[in-house]
C-alpha cells in the first residue's frame, strides 16, 4: 500500500514537472465571459458619474463633429421644428444617453437607467425625499400637464431629475440650465 502512494505521488510530480517542457508555445488563455447580467441594470462599461457638466466624453459645450470623429455619437437627425438642433444617441459604455446638440455643440444630455448615478448618489428610480436628501440645494420646478421635476444648477448648467406619477425619478438631465428649463417647462427644444 506504501509502495502504491509513493508511485502514485512520483507520478503526479513527474506529470507536472515534464508539463512544462513540451517545446511548445503556450496555448491561448482561456477567459470566461461570465455570467449574463443583461437582466439587471449595471454600470457603464466606462465609470462615469453624471453631473451638470455631463458624463464621460459628453461634456456640455463639446464639439458634434469631434464625438462623431471619436466614433462617439452615430447619427443625428434634426429636432421637428428647431432647424439647429440636432439629436442624437452615446454609446451603450456610457448607457446610451441622448443627446442634443444645438448649432454643433452639445447642449443637453439624458440618461434613463439606474445604473448611472450623480456625482452625490442620485439615480433614476429614487424617490423624491432620497433626491431632496442627496440634492439639498435643488429647487422644485413645475413642467408641462402637471410634470414635477428638482433642478440643481451649479454655474450656468444644472441636473433636472423629472418623476414619474409615483415620485420616483423616471430620468435625468445634464447641461445647459437654460435649455433644460425650456424644454421641460415648455415641451419643446427651442
Amino acid at each position: 500500500m506504501m509502495q502504491r502512494r509513493a508511485l502514485v505521488a512520483l507520478a503526479v510530480v513527474g506529470g507536472l514537472a515534464l508539463a512544462g517542457c513540451t517545446g511548445d508555445e503556450p496555448g491561448p488563455t482561456m477567459v470566461s465571459a461570465g455570467p449574463d447580467t443583461a437582466a439587471t441594470p449595471t454600470r457603464p462599461a466606462v465609470d462615469s458619474d453624471v453631473s451638470p457638466k455631463g458624463m464621460g466624453p459628453y461634456l456640455v459645450g463639446v464639439k458634434l463633429a469631434d464625438l462623431q470623429t471619436a466614433g462617439l455619437v452615430g447619427d443625428t437627425e434634426k429636432a421637428d421644428g428647431c432647424p439647429d438642433l440636432a439629436l442624437g444617441k452615446g454609446l451603450p459604455d456610457y448607457a446610451v444617453p441622448a443627446l442634443v446638440f444645438d448649432d454643433g455643440q452639445l447642449v443637453r444630455l439624458t440618461v434613463s437607467t439606474p445604473a448611472v448615478r450623480t456625482t452625490e448618489g442620485g439615480r433614476v428610480a429614487m424617490t423624491r425625499a432620497e433626491v431632496e436628501a442627496n440634492h439639498p440645494d435643488g429647487r422644485q420646478l413645475a413642467g408641462r400637464a402637471g410634470a414635477s421635476g428638482w433642478l440643481v444648477t451649479e454655474d450656468v448648467n444644472g441636473l433636472l431629475f423629472r418623476f414619474d406619477g409615483e415620485d420616483r425619478v423616471e430620468s435625468i438631465e445634464a447641461g445647459e440650465s437654460a435649455a433644460i428649463q425650456r424644454r421641460f417647462t415648455n415641451g419643446r427644444e427651442c
